[in-house]
């Protein structure tokens, strides 16, 4: 709810820098159809697109995202299974499983993202 708060309280220079007209800020907001979508572990963005963006890069830029995160999972998940790891230190094992889950709902959104852009 932080990173909500944050964005409440900086909502006025966001539509100005970022030229918008509207800006929605909630939980479960509806994704607009042919939207960027950024997403990170905390927050996910969607940035309406349709009519001022080539699709293509758009498709190639969440190509590129959804390959880096697959990366990381990986990473996490090697990390995770190594046992004297998680023993010599726990507290950073708990992390990184925070880390895995928060990769996995971002790799869920980017590749429905991708599906609708195909679509």
């Amino acid at each position: 709810m932080a990173a909500r708060t944050l964005v409440l309280a900086l909502a006025k220079i966001i539509r100005d820098q970022a030229n918008l007209d509207e800006l929605s800020v909630g939980v479960n907001v509806a994704k607009p159809r042919f939207s960027g979508t950024g997403a990170s572990t905390a927050f996910t963005v969607y940035v309406p697109l349709e009519g001022k963006i080539d699709k293509k890069a758009e498709e190639d830029r969440t190509k590129k995202e959804l390959e880096k995160s697959r990366e990381q999972i990986v990473q996490a998940e090697k990390q995770l299974s190594n046992e004297e790891f998680r023993k010599r230190k726990p507290e950073l094992a708990r992390e990184i499983e925070e880390k895995l889950a928060a990769l996995k709902v971002k790799l869920t959104e980017l590749d429905a993202h991708l599906k609708e852009l195909d679509s």
